[in-house]
C-alpha cells in the first residue's frame, strides 16, 4: 500500500489526489494511528498528513446523515440514495475545479463501492457543456472485502495501471473500466 500510494503522489502529485471517503472525518487519521508503529503504517501516515497532522491530499468526508444513511442500502435504488448522490456531488466539484477545455483531461475513481463506480459513471454524460471528446473517466472498482491474495492483485494492477490512463486517452483515446469481480468471475 505504501509503495503504491507513494507511486501515484509521485506520478501525479498530492495536489491531484483526492480521498472522497463514506468514512467520518479524520476516520483515516485516527485508523492510521492505531497501526502507526506497525509495518509500513507510519510511512502511509506521512504521506497523507504532514508534521502538524493537517493532510497533504485532500479528504472530504459525508455528513453525519449521509453516515447513517449508508444503513439504507438495500432499501433505495441506488441512484437515489443519499450517498450515491454525495459522492456524484463531490466528485462533480472536483471535476469542475480541475477541467480544462483545452487539454486533455484524465480523471479516475478507484474504490470498492457501487456508489462511487456508478458516480464516475454519470459524471460524464450528465456535465453539460464540455468537449466531450477531451474528458476520459476510468473506473476501477475493488473488492468490498479482499482476500490477502485478492488484495495483492488488486494493488499490483493499480500499480501497473499508474501512469497509463492519460497514456490511454492521449493514444487510444478510450476509458478504463475495471470492475474486479466481474474481471475474477470471468476467469
Amino acid at each position: 500500500t505504501f509503495n503504491l500510494l507513494s507511486s501515484y503522489i509521485k506520478k501525479y502529485s498530492n495536489k491531484k489526489i483526492y480521498i472522497v471517503s463514506a468514512s467520518s472525518k479524520g476516520w483515516i487519521k485516527k485508523s492510521l494511528l492505531n497501526v502507526y508503529d506497525i509495518g509500513y503504517f507510519k510511512q502511509i501516515y506521512h504521506l497523507l498528513f504532514d508534521d502538524e497532522q493537517q493532510s497533504k491530499i485532500s479528504m472530504i468526508h459525508p455528513t453525519n446523515e449521509i453516515l447513517i444513511s449508508m444503513k439504507l442500502k438495500n432499501k433505495v435504488h441506488i441512484t437515489s440514495h443519499p450517498c450515491f448522490i454525495w459522492k456524484y456531488q463531490e466528485f462533480m466539484k472536483i471535476f469542475a475545479s480541475k477541467y480544462n477545455h483545452f487539454s486533455i483531461n484524465t480523471f479516475v475513481f478507484i474504490g470498492d463501492s457501487e456508489w462511487e463506480y456508478l458516480a464516475a459513471k454519470y459524471l460524464k454524460s450528465n456535465v453539460v457543456g464540455i468537449n466531450q471528446d477531451n474528458v476520459f473517466i476510468d473506473r476501477i472498482k475493488l473488492l468490498r472485502k479482499p482476500s490477502f491474495i485478492s488484495l495483492k492483485e488488486q494493488q499490483s494492477l493499480l500499480y501497473k495501471l499508474c501512469g497509463i490512463f492519460e497514456i490511454n486517452a492521449c493514444h487510444y483515446k478510450s476509458e478504463i473500466d475495471i470492475d474486479y469481480k466481474m474481471e475474477q468471475n470471468r476467469n
